[in-house]
């Protein structure tokens, strides 16, 4: 294998996911139906190709040597050798769901330099859904130990008030904290952005990241009288939050993510 290949390949795979995708597409959904019973779901998408075009571009310019013509191809053979069985441990994501949830559909595949998944899990109970946590695998054989924390989409404070039922986001129970505490939690946000920032400017590939793109939606669908609510859109009982980041040149100022506030009568 050549130094170039290496060297890409080496980027490529130690890099966190959210930063290498040129454009990332996330999706969390849960159907409420009358019952309380329903479905929940999770889709992300990433593109790698427009990165990867840019930085293979901007490494041969620094580099002093051109790209092969043949990179392309090679680091999609890598990629379809490296998460061709998928990114997510289908199996261990099954042995480990709560009581009252289960995987009724899973999807994963490669298209060129596309990665998509998909999940659709049963709930009899709704209180459950915050435990679903979807395990990574490792993204490359040559990093031990480097599989990822696993995902929790569904990651929302959910509670039951008899006859009410209340949805918020951890960052909705923070802001009922002390000024002091809130204050806090703000500053270490803003310290971990800049220092993902100074990480990738240290790796010299701010520039190519300006390209990059994040969008993020959360959806409720509820069939039940709505007390309260504050989403960003209203589409029939469907209930969307929202939030963008258009460029990773920007990650101190990213946008804080949406506090859902969601009540309902049973």
């Amino acid at each position: 294998m050549s130094h170039w290949s290496r060297r890409l390949i080496t980027v490529l795979l130690c890099l966190p996911l959210l930063v290498t995708a040129g454009c990332l597409d996330m999706e969390t959904g849960v159907a409420f139906n009358k019952d309380l019973t329903g479905k929940a779901t999770f889709k992300m998408a990433m593109d790698l190709g427009p990165f990867l075009t840019q930085m293979m571009q901007t490494m041969g310019a620094r580099g002093g040597e051109p790209p092969p013509v043949e990179m392309m191809p090679m680091l999609k053979a890598e990629m379809a050798k490296q998460l061709g069985g998928g990114m997510v441990d289908v199996d261990q994501m099954k042995a480990k769901l709560p009581a009252g949830v289960t995987l009724v559909d899973s999807s994963q595949k490669i298209d060129e330099l596309k990665v998509m998944m998909a999940f659709t899990f049963g709930f009899t109970d709704f209180t459950k859904l915050a435990l679903i946590e979807v395990p990574m695998i490792s993204r490359a054989q040559a990093i031990p130990g480097a599989a990822s924390d696993p995902l929790k989409p569904f990651d929302f404070v959910i509670t039951n008030d008899g006859s009410t039922i209340s949805i918020t986001t951890k960052a909705a129970e923070k802001a009922t904290e002390k000024p002091a505490d809130a204050e806090k939690a703000k500053a270490d946000a803003l310290a971990l952005a800049k220092e993902a920032k100074s990480q990738i400017d240290q790796l010299g590939i701010g520039e190519m990241l300006k390209g990059a793109s994040v969008h993020m939606v959360m959806r409720f669908d509820i069939p039940h009288t709505i007390i309260e609510q504050n989403a960003t859109r209203k589409e029939g009982q469907s209930y969307i939050w929202e939030v963008k980041l258009d460029s990773f040149d920007s990650l101190d100022k990213m946008p804080e993510p949406p506090v859902i506030k969601l009540k309902f009568k049973k």
